[in-house]
């Protein structure tokens, strides 16, 4: 089975969360994937680890929420190990407010902040527009799929 990208936890420090980061790629590969990058917009891929149910990494069996991207300079890039993975794209107005570096990249806390949509949980009233890629495997080299 393949990797998933590791999550983001509360006991790392932000240095080190900052490095791994930086070694998933600038933010520019990111905009590869997902187009230009903005402030107020998040991008969860609502299919992780994978679409199907019975496909699992470790004891985690998709769907389940994982955060690339929360407005800030800091984006994770697509890996998706099995099926076509959508990404939603949400940008919200200045009535949702959410401090990005209270939302970690990862798996961590992607369910607990986010719908099963891939929007932000409280603002679901605030979202200016939304908008879902998809991507399927190799990991190393997504390519997209229909949603």
């Amino acid at each position: 089975l393949a990797r998933a990208a590791p999550g983001v936890f509360a006991s790392e420090g932000a240095a080190h969360h900052a490095i791994r980061l930086a070694s998933k790629g600038p933010v520019s590969g990111c905009e590869r994937y997902f187009g230009e990058l903005r402030p107020r917009m998040t991008i969860v891929d609502v299919t992780a680890p994978s679409p199907r149910e019975d496909f699992c990494i470790g004891s985690l069996c998709g769907p389940h929420n994982f955060v690339h991207y929360t407005g800030s300079g800091q984006c994770k890039l697509p890996t998706p190990p099995d099926g076509c993975h959508r990404y939603v794209q949400t940008t919200y107005s200045e009535d949702c407010e959410f401090d990005t570096a209270q939302i970690p990249l990862g798996f961590e806390q992607g369910d607990q902040k986010f719908t099963k949509d891939g929007v932000l949980k409280g603002c679901e009233d605030s979202v200016e527009s939304s908008e879902t890629v998809c991507f399927e495997p190799p990991g190393s080299d997504p390519q997209k799929c229909a949603c």
